[in-house]
This record gives C-alpha cells, sequence and structure tokens, in this order.
C-alpha cells in the first residue's frame, strides 16, 4: 500500500479528538516522520497524550527536551518526562532517567536513585538500563566487579554500544573478568561499530599498542578519525600524531594540522602544543613561526609545560619571533618552576648571555646542573662551555671535558663535534 501521510494523520487525529492518548502519539509522530514535518506540534500531541498517563508519549516528551527538538532545551524536564514514563512502564526510559541522574550537571546527582532507577529498565529488558547500572554499581566500594561485567555482558549483547566499550575496558585491565587483551579488542571494535565514540578511542590506542593484536597504525587511524568526528578531542590529537609522523601511513602533513586544529579549538592544550610543533619545524605543513607562538601560549596556558618552554626558547632566540627577553624570563621560570627541564636548560641559557648583569651568570650554573643531571644532553654541553670558558664558575678542563663527554653520548652533536676539535 503506498504512503498516505495525509489520511494516516486523519486517522490518528480522529482517534486523538476522542480522547485516546495512544491515538494522540500517533499523530504526534506523523510530524515527526512525516512530510510537512512540525516538531513542535508534535511535541505538543506527545505532551496531550502524556498527561493522560501513556508512557510512551511522556517518553517522546522526554526525548524532545533532552534534543531541543521543537521546545527549548532542558535536561531538566526531559528528567520529569521520562522519570513519569518510567513509573509508567516504559523502560528506556528508566535508562534514561537513571543516566541523566548519573551524568547531566543540571541534575542533582545521587548514584542510589539512579541505581533504582536503572535496575528498573534493567530488570524490564532495557539494554541501556543495564549499562547504567553496572556504571553505577561501579562507584561503590567495595564494588561487585563479576556483576559489573555481567551486566555489561548483558548489555552489550543487546546492542548497547557503551557498554561494549566499558566491557572491553574490564577485560583489558582483568577487572572482575580474567585479563583478555584480545578479547577487549573485539569489544571496542563492536562499541566502535555501534556508534560509541570512546570505543573507537579505545580501538585506536590498543591498534597503535599491540594490544590484543599486532601494531596495525592504518587501521587505527580509521578508529581515531571516526571518534574524532564523533566529538573526541583525544582522538583528534591521536590522528594528528599518526597522519603527522606517517608510522603505518604516508605522512598527511594537513590532515594532521586539522586533526591538531580540531582539538585545540575544543580545548585540548596538548593538541595546540602539537600543532604548534608542526607549525613551527614546518616541512609537511608550511611553517607558521607567528602562529606557532600563538599556539605554544595557548597551550602553556592550558598547562603544557614543554610549551612554555618553546615559547620562552622562541622569545630569548628572537630569530622567528620578535625577541623579548623579560617576556622570555617570566615564561622560562614559570616552566622550570614547575620541573620542565628543557624550560631550566633555556633559562640558564638566558642568564648566561654577556648582555646580562655579570651577577646572572652564576644563576644559569644550577640549572644546567639540574637539567644535565636529569639527561638533557644539551644542558651538560651547555654547563660543560661554562666550566671551560668560566661563564658563572670557575674554570675546570677535566670537569668540562667529562661534561662535553656526557653530552656527546646522549646525542648533542655539537658537543661531540667540539671534543674532535671540529669548529661550529
Amino acid at each position: 500500500m503506498p504512503a498516505d501521510p495525509a489520511r494516516a494523520r486523519g486517522l490518528f487525529a480522529r482517534v486523538c479528538d476522542h480522547g485516546v492518548a495512544k491515538g494522540c502519539n500517533g499523530l504526534g509522530n506523523t510530524y515527526v516522520m512525516l512530510e510537512p514535518k512540525d516538531a513542535a506540534r508534535a511535541v505538543a500531541l506527545y505532551t496531550k497524550a502524556c498527561a493522560s498517563d501513556y508512557a510512551p508519549a511522556c517518553s517522546n516528551v522526554g526525548a524532545a527536551y533532552f534534543q531541543g527538538v521543537g521546545v527549548e532545551k532542558s535536561s531538566v524536564r526531559a528528567a520529569f518526562y521520562f522519570e513519569h514514563a518510567c513509573n509508567g512502564g516504559d523502560a528506556q526510559s528508566c535508562g534514561a532517567i537513571a543516566s541523566l541522574t548519573l551524568t547531566d550537571a543540571a541534575i542533582p546527582r545521587d548514584p542510589a536513585r539512579a541505581k533504582v532507577f536503572a535496575q528498573r529498565g534493567c530488570d524490564a529488558g532495557d539494554a541501556q538500563s543495564c549499562g547504567i547500572l553496572a556504571i553505577a554499581l561501579g562507584e561503590e566500594k567495595p564494588k561487585d566487579a563479576p556483576k559489573i561485567a555481567a551486566l555489561y555482558t548483558k548489555a552489550c549483547n543487546a546492542g548497547h554500544a557503551q557498554s561494549c566499550g566499558n566491557l572491553g575496558v574490564l577485560y583489558s585491565e582483568g577487572d572482575g573478568v580474567d585479563a583478555n587483551p584480545a578479547l577487549a579488542l573485539e569489544l571496542y571494535g563492536k562499541g566502535c561499530v555501534l556508534g560509541n565514540a570512546h570505543a573507537c578511542s579505545n580501538l585506536g590506542r590498543a591498534l597503535v599498542n599491540g594490544d590484543g593484536a599486532p601494531k596495525d597504525t592504518a587501521k587505527a587511524i580509521v578508529a581515531f578519525d571516526k571518534a574524532c568526528e564523533a566529538g573526541e578531542l583525544a582522538s583528534c590529537n591521536d590522528a594528528g600524531v599518526i597522519y603527522g609522523k606517517g608510522k603505518g601511513i604516508t605522512a598527511d602533513g594537513p590532515k594532521a594540522a586539522a586533526r591538531f586544529d580540531e582539538a585545540c579549538r575544543g580545548g585540548l592544550a596538548q593538541a595546540c602544543n602539537n600543532l604548534a610543533i608542526l607549525l613551527r619545524l614546518g616541512g609537511i605543513v608550511k611553517a607558521d613561526p607567528a602562529r606557532a607562538a600563538r599556539l605554544f601560549e595557548r597551550a602553556c596556558d592550558g598547562g603544557v609545560l614543554p610549551a612554555c618552554a618553546d615559547l620562552g626558547s622562541m622569545l630569548l632566540i628572537g630569530t622567528e619571533i620578535p625577541g623579548d627577553l623579560p617576556r622570555a624570563e617570566a615564561i622560562l621560570v614559570k616552566a622550570c618552576d614547575a620541573g620542565d627541564l628543557s624550560g631550566c636548560n633555556s633559562l640558564g641559557g638566558l642568564y648566561a648571555l654577556p648582555s646580562r648583569p655579570k651577577s646572572d651568570a652564576p644563576k644559569s650554573i644550577p640549572l644546567f646542573d639540574k637539567a644535565c643531571a636529569a639527561g638533557l644532553a644539551g644542558a651538560c654541553s651547555n654547563l660543560a662551555y661554562a666550566y671551560e670558558e668560566g661563564r658563572g664558575t670557575k674554570k675546570d678542563a677535566k670537569r668540562a671535558k667529562s661534561l662535553f663527554e656526557k653530552a656527546c653520548a646522549g646525542g648533542n652533536q655539537p658537543a661531540c663535534d667540539h671534543l674532535h676539535g671540529k669548529k661550529p
């Protein structure tokens, strides 16, 4: 029989006009699924049906408020209607109210209450409810790990994507089940195919690390891209790293930059730092030191200490962007005080500059020494020059030679050249 939206609406309208809630709900569905669509009218009809305690209609109103379709988005109103629907026997709504009670900032967090709703929905056969119940039980101390695993298994087998991913984590860590990396990988894959972004992210990391299967960067990038496109910022950054390095795939600078940029704009400071490094180095993308400096600053403000050190170094050297020694000093002090050894080394370099007051040179020695002792070859080289030339400390040729050797062994080529009498 060919579709006839007008006739369908007419039949549902006649039933709805006679006060049958199911007919009003059906009429609302026609305004969601059939042309011409009218979301606001659909919500009005669902609300009318819900007023007669028709649980599926209450669930539809809750979904409308949760998604902001046909009405202004409101988690509080969504929770009200989902709870009404759950009390009326709609199992999916029990899972929805349980999830809101656990995760939505607008709803007072109440794990015990969420557990009650989730148990009711799970007992009625709703997969999401079983998954939410597992999450709620995971917050109890002591937790019942085998029961949690059983609930995730039940939910995953019923097609709940998040539960498949969460079950994968349990098998990866051996939490309540025997550790099984191969099964964890399979579960991440299932969760990813079902649409859970976090499962895709875990799948990508497992493939990169070779957990549960041989390393496969080509497959990992597919998983990271899918997770990124679903809003997983960390996966955007992970994808950027793979596109930038080109391990297992052809390096693609523009794609790397795009993924880093997406994550950076979303607030992931590490991605801002990675994009800055890419733009500073150039090669697979066009170098842009000025933008790199701005990104280093953003990453530094976000707590990525190496970004502080790199920005301070750029301001200190002054060849890529205009130099600014006072600003460089402030940034490098911040990085070094927080434990970034490269920042300590660069700060030492700043204090050792001939243009600085003579009283600054001795300040460089403990900074170089700290970074060298922790294995930073460049700092060992800087400290060696200080002892060789008597900058900030007494000359000590023997100590200088030992430090040049340490720097060379650590991979600092200028130190190796110096040892062999090669001029820079």
